[in-house]
């Protein structure tokens, strides 16, 4: 659904940046939005007056605006370790401390999720990144280390062998799970970070439903995609992410660090938009466009999440 915002972060926030009191009532549907340069680079200082909001075409009243660059973070890591991953979990567990050491500040929590034939919650939601840490290394000592996040994948017996009924990687389920199960409802930011080859080959969910799930509970997908050998293409990863206003890499060929402070960048430099819906709209998904004003605009891109649930 349209999730409203937290009443006291929102008036101590436009307080502070307004130096006015605002009533803000918890119809107030919020709308991260990310503005960059053509070539990714940070965009100059924008203001209220510089964007316009869309709901189902019709423009939107903004009523709260802020910057959310110091508001914690809540990340889910969704790590594929099926058998198609195989060449790159030794990159995982190499780039993803670098990651977190880099991105995760005081404030922030984060979680892990495994995913082959079924998501599995490695380590549960926690500020520490050394426990994060720790939960890469049991992963990578046991391939069924966590419990089961969100729904199983039916199972048949088969002689000696249990197989899944539904293929060898829930992808789809894990982040869909990720959202749902792992994702506190609290949480001001909320983020997943996806690191696969983007191959689903055994979720009950759909990537229409994984998206929904998205979008219902505002989180965006940003995800590192590797290629899969032999070659298979997948946009499922590019569609959570432009839908949510996330954004998908390709691993370097070199150092990870420009990527991981692209990413950093991205997550630390949001703008919010809060908009009241309009009575008696119809219920179910409701398309959202947010468009910027201002000189030199067309050299800009702006990224937000595709529509709402209510």
């Amino acid at each position: 659904m349209c999730l409203p915002a937290s009443l006291a972060t929102l008036g101590l926030l436009l307080l502070a940046q307004d130096d006015a009191v605002f009533r803000v009532e918890s119809s107030i549907v919020t709308v991260p939005v990310q503005i960059s340069t053509l070539d990714g680079a940070a965009a100059p200082a924008l203001a209220r007056e510089n964007f316009t909001l869309l709901d189902d075409g019709a423009p939107a009243v903004i009523e709260a605006f802020w910057r959310e660059s110091d508001l914690p973070l809540t990340l889910g890591l969704v790590m594929d370790v099926s058998g198609s991953q195989a060449d790159w979990l030794a990159a995982h567990r190499a780039t993803l401390p670098a990651f977190l050491a880099r991105l995760l500040r005081p404030k922030d929590r984060a979680f892990l999720v495994s995913v082959g034939v079924d998501p599995r919650l490695v380590t549960p939601l926690t500020g520490s990144r050394q426990t994060l840490e720790a939960g890469l290394v049991r992963r990578a000592a046991e391939p069924n280390a966590g419990a089961v996040l969100g729904e199983p994948c039916r199972k048949t017996a088969f002689r000696d062998l249990v197989m899944s009924q539904y293929g060898g990687t829930a992808l789809w389920n894990a982040v869909r799970a990720a959202s749902h199960h792992a994702m506190p409802a609290e949480a001001e930011r909320r983020a997943l970070l996806i690191l696969s080859d983007g191959i689903d080959t055994g979720s009950t969910h759909t990537l229409p439903q994984t998206a929904a799930e998205l979008h219902r509970a505002v989180v965006m997908a940003y995800a590192i995609q590797y290629p899969r050998k032999p070659r298979r293409s997948s946009v499922g990863l590019q569609r959570l992410a432009e839908e949510t206003g996330g954004l998908r890499f390709l691993p370097p060929e070199g150092s990870y660090e420009p990527l991981f402070a692209r990413l950093e960048d991205d997550l630390r430099s949001q703008y919010v938009l809060g908009f009241r819906p309009a009575a008696g709209v119809a219920p179910g998904f409701h398309r959202l466009e947010v468009r910027v004003t201002r000189d030199g605009s067309d050299l800009l891109r702006v990224r937000a999440r595709a529509g709402c649930v209510r």
